[in-house]
């Protein structure tokens, strides 16, 4: 480990070169509501809209935990149009996913940002060691390979 050095140069030149890698994708902190009927879903939905607390519809129905924290991509494409149009504090209407109907709520809106090299350089240096390590451990097993003397015998 001693002989190989990775200096904070290298760590800046490659977090300047690969910029695009430390992006965070756009993501959302969503409760939601999940049943499997869609007249039930649809009766949550209106009493929601008519002032009724969210939380209080979700203990008493929902089949589902909340999904929390959403990056942009991990949902179906569908519900993730919806929840990403979605402001914060807003709900979605009843839409139809895994056998059943979810409501979303809104309660976070995180947009997409670059993660700042301070954030990210323990990552860049580790991911530099290795492939120097890798490529070092590679010309040692060839010259061992290349300066060695095998001999197959049968059993």
């Amino acid at each position: 480990r001693s002989k190989i050095f990775i200096s904070p140069k290298d760590v800046t030149k490659y977090y300047e070169e690969h910029a695009d890698d430390f992006y965070t994708a756009e993501s959302v902190f969503l409760e939601n509501i999940f049943v499997r009927d869609k007249d039930t879903a649809q009766n949550i939905y209106v009493q929601i809209k008519e002032g009724a607390d969210f939380a209080e519809l979700q203990k008493k129905f929902s089949e589902k935990s909340n999904l929390g924290l959403v990056h942009r991509g991990e949902m179906i494409k569908d519900i993730d149009d919806v929840i990403f149009n979605l402001k914060q504090g807003e709900i979605s209407t009843p839409l139809e996913a895994s056998g059943g109907y979810y409501i979303f709520l809104i309660k976070e809106k995180m947009s997409s940002s670059k993660k700042e090299l301070v954030e990210v350089q323990a990552y860049i240096y580790n991911f530099l060691f290795d492939q120097k390590f890798n490529a070092r451990l590679k010309e040692l097993l060839d010259k061992l390979k290349k300066n060695s003397y095998i001999v197959y015998k049968d059993a």
